[in-house]
């Protein structure tokens, strides 16, 4: 019995040791992150992004008419973080390169209007009506 719970052990220990070296090995091998996308993989993220943009554009004209209580601030945190990662990601063609330039102007344009969406009526110069229950 006791031989048995030392052999389990040492295997144990065995595996550990194994790991180990296997993360040592994996942090020096490994390489920089490539964040070149290839065409369809970018028009892929830029339809997403779009689509996300409208939804989002959706809900603020849904908050400012009164029927939604609170902004959508964790659909636009989800885009921005799209965003932030489309702006950042190599686009080899061109064609992927100005489907993204756009998007990035049609969400500029869509977010300084949210932001003045919601100074106004934190201002009270746009008023939400109440929605009765």
């Amino acid at each position: 019995m006791a031989i048995d719970e030392w052999r389990r052990k040492r295997e144990r220990e065995e595996e550990d040791e194994q790991s180990e070296i296997n993360l040592y090995r994996g942090a020096i091998q490994k390489k920089p992150e490539d964040k070149t996308l290839s065409e369809a993989k970018s028009l892929e993220i830029v339809e997403q992004i779009s689509i996300l943009i409208e939804q989002v554009n959706h809900l603020y004209q849904m908050y400012a008419s009164g029927a939604e209580k609170l902004p959508p601030h964790e659909k636009r945190g989800l885009l921005d973080k799209l965003m932030h990662q489309a702006q950042n990601a190599a686009i080899v063609s061109a064609r992927g390169k100005f489907k993204l330039r756009t998007v990035i102007d049609h969400y500029s344009v869509h977010k300084e209007r949210w932001e003045k969406m919601l100074k106004n009526i934190e201002s009270g110069k746009l008023k939400r009506p109440l929605k009765k229950v």
